[in-house]
């Protein structure tokens, strides 16, 4: 069963004067629409069009009631004449018996198709139908004599001169305001907006359902905004709903739902904007959204441009907030074919520490499981992870493959051997004592460190200090700490460089145990003797 029908329709008045001696016609309105069904099409298959006339509003007094069986063409346009249809019901048995001075007027539109009638809207008549009552103004009937003035009679229906002067019946119409006057005569208010109309009652206009649907198939709907400011818009959409939208788009095409160019080089501003004051979380001023295998959100820098970013996040917060969130099996994916390119890469300009524990200048943050994970697909020239300068660690390293030192000789010079190695050693002490350092607390997700706490544990080692005394080379000084607001520099000692050392100071012993034991197998000797 077909609900809905668009109709594009315009009423025409028949009624006029002639020429002098000339009979006013038939009375009635012209009626043309052009059918169509809920999906578009033309209905071009026999229809009843059922017209109802009621007094002060849609819903009020019924006054006449029609009805006229018609055919549209193959566009879908059919015409009919309100007023010489079928007599259905009314205060009034003939169309040319309403009484149209006594009350405004609406005319009801119903179509069936052959499963009933269906409403299609209510319009109300204004002037050009009540032209059809300027004849019983004044006293004047079907049968009663009327005199416009001194030069025209109206008796019987039959318009005449009241005399031979070509000029007394010559009248102008003037509009001022709302006010249309004809001279010599009366004048009409004209109802607010009769001069053009608004976007707001061509809508209205168009009927409940279908009959406000917008077909553009003669090219796209364009509106041409000019000027500058803020203010200026093209096209604004005020909405105050819920759980809704203001601009919907369904497209079950090929192309882009929504398609926006920006061809000003000069502009500074974004091609789309959007903002939000929403206080939800997770909420966002933009969502992209994927039921199917395409991305999500997207974004690309053409080969051509000089663009160096194709996304950004940009936090403008200068106590948290992240700048880019990736949530999911894989939180953020990065990859690059090039071998000067980053997969991921991540900066902070930040000088130091200052003292403030939360002043952090980390490039790239990793917590979970597994908080930075690398791996690398060539084995003997790549690494799974890089770093160009000194690699701190809180917690102990552990090495599944051992640690490798540079050691080649081609990068050696100055090479000479190690003395008095047992000498040397000797003015050190091995120590067993408590330590006590400072630690990162586990950072939020927006990117705060966790306030920083001390750790102790027992060890065997040597004292910085000591060593420095004998292998200065062997100790550095860092501020190990700073990430933990403490700047203060402490000593540090490289326990693989003791290695050689205390190969030489073996081989030292060595040298002396087989020199006392050759004394003592000559004593031996001797003493045998």
């Amino acid at each position: 069963m077909i609900k809905n029908f668009v109709f594009a329709g315009a009423l025409f008045l028949s009624l006029g004067i002639w020429a002098a001696k000339a009979q006013i016609p038939a009375e009635g309105i012209n009626y043309q629409a052009v059918a169509r069904n809920a999906q578009g099409s033309i209905i071009n298959s026999p229809i009843n069009v059922r017209i109802s006339i009621h007094t002060g509003s849609p819903s009020g007094p019924l006054a006449y009631q029609e009805t006229h069986a018609t055919t549209p063409n193959a566009s879908g346009i059919f015409n009919i004449v309100i007023g010489q249809g079928t007599f259905v019901s009314g205060n009034v048995n003939s169309f040319s018996l309403i009484d149209w001075g006594s009350a405004s007027h609406f005319a009801k539109t119903e179509i069936n198709t052959g499963s009933g009638f269906v409403e299609m809207g209510s319009s109300q008549l204004w002037a050009v139908p009540y032209a059809l009552y300027a004849k019983n103004v004044a006293g004047g009937g079907s049968g009663t004599p009327y005199s416009a003035g001194s030069g025209i009679n109206i008796s019987n229906n039959v318009i005449s001169a009241a005399d031979n002067s070509p000029n007394n019946e010559i009248q102008s119409l003037s509009l001022s305001g709302n006010v249309l006057s004809i001279s010599g005569a009366n004048s009409v208010n004209l109802p607010s907006g009769s001069g053009g109309g608004s976007l707001d009652q061509a809508y209205d206009f168009g009927g409940a359902g279908a009959g406000r649907i917008i077909t553009a198939d003669s090219g796209p709907v364009t509106i041409n905004a000019s000027g500058s400011g803020a203010g200026n818009i093209g096209l604004l959409v005020s909405h105050n709903g819920t759980g809704t939208a203001g601009i919907g788009v369904n497209f079950g095409g090929t192309g882009n739902g929504i398609q926006a160019i920006s061809s000003n080089p000069a502009n500074t501003f974004a091609t789309v904007q959007a903002s939000t004051n929403s206080s939800t979380v997770n909420n966002s001023a933009v969502f992209g959204q994927s039921t199917g295998s395409a991305r999500a959100v997207a974004g690309q820098v053409e080969s051509s441009a000089t663009a160096d970013v194709a996304v950004r996040g940009l936090n403008l917060r200068n106590n948290g907030g992240l700048g880019v969130e990736g949530v999911g099996f894989n939180g953020v994916s990065g990859s690059s074919n090039f071998a000067g390119g980053f997969g991921v890469f991540g900066t902070n300009t930040a000088t130091n520490a200052n003292g403030n524990a939360g002043s952090l200048g980390v490039g790239t943050y990793g917590n979970g499981f597994n908080g930075v994970y690398g791996q690398t697909t060539n084995v003997s020239l790549g690494w799974s992870g890089f770093f160009t300068a000194d690699l701190g660690v809180e917690g102990t390293g552990f090495s599944m493959g051992g640690w490798q030192t540079v050691s080649d000789r081609r990068l050696k010079t100055n090479v000479v051997p190690i003395p008095n190695a047992m000498d040397k050693l000797m003015s050190l002490n091995g120590m067993y004592y408590t330590i006590t350092t400072r630690q990162s607390g586990t950072a939020t997700l927006d990117g705060k460190p966790g306030e920083p706490v001390e750790q102790t544990k027992q060890q065997y080692g040597v004292i910085a200090q000591d060593v420095e005394a004998v292998f200065p080379e062997m100790v550095k000084e860092k501020a190990v700490f700073i990430n933990q607001g403490d700047e203060t520099v402490y000593k540090t000692v490289d326990y693989m460089q003791l290695v050689p050392v205390l190969i030489e100071a073996m081989k030292e012993l060595k040298a002396e145990t087989e020199a006392l034991k050759a004394e003592i197998e000559e004593l031996k000797a001797q003493i045998k003797k």
